[in-house]
């Protein structure tokens, strides 16, 4: 998810995490690590009842995404699952910011952390934020920075098991038939004081 997401008001970590997925299923969760300059943070959920997510779908994309790709998000700017659809329209972000995307893709709060995705499934960024002066232009984080991110945990946690998924189960598969696989690992993240 994005580290904005998980602080409280007061902008400092908030005391409890609780991750929520289309089907109302609830898991409380835990940050494992928060890196604020790329907007990033690590989630492990810690409820009992959780028994994994199985084989992800996706996997993540090596190199940089190319200008005009179609892209899109998944996420919560509502009560259900919203997809949205544009292109990927410059290789760096707010102010030249190369650690992120800019997309043409609406943007609303419940979107923050969210997957961007190319065409075949490929994870390509985490949804940061929009420009607030300019509606369609909003910003993901690359998923390059979150590749280092869980590679600085393997080494930092070598007893706490990260896996990156290294098959995509999506290529080829028509866009509805994606979004369809991908909803059950899109959550709502929501943070208490």
């Amino acid at each position: 998810t994005s580290a904005h997401v998980i602080q409280g008001p007061d902008f400092q970590k908030a005391d409890s995490v609780l991750i929520e997925g289309r089907d109302h299923q609830r898991y409380h969760a835990e940050t494992v690590y928060s890196d604020v300059k790329h907007d990033l943070a690590i989630l492990r959920i810690k409820d009992a009842k959780f028994d994994g997510f199985g084989k992800l779908p996706y996997m993540f994309k090596g190199g940089q995404a190319d200008i005009g790709e179609r892209v899109y998000t998944l996420g919560y700017p509502r009560e259900d699952v919203v997809y949205g659809e544009g292109a990927l329209s410059a290789r760096s972000g707010f102010n030249g910011d190369t650690a992120f995307y800019q997309v043409s893709i609406p943007v609303n709060p419940g979107n923050s952390g969210g997957p961007l995705l190319d065409g075949q499934g490929n994870l390509i960024g985490v949804v940061s934020g929009r420009q607030d002066d300019a509606q369609s232009a909003a910003f993901a984080t690359k998923s390059s920075y979150l590749v280092r991110l869980v590679d600085s945990l393997k080494n930092h946690q070598p007893a706490q098991p990260y896996h990156l998924p290294r098959a995509n189960q999506l290529m080829g598969a028509a866009r509805s038939q994606q979004v369809k696989r991908l909803q059950d690992f899109v959550f709502v993240v929501k943070v208490y004081e």
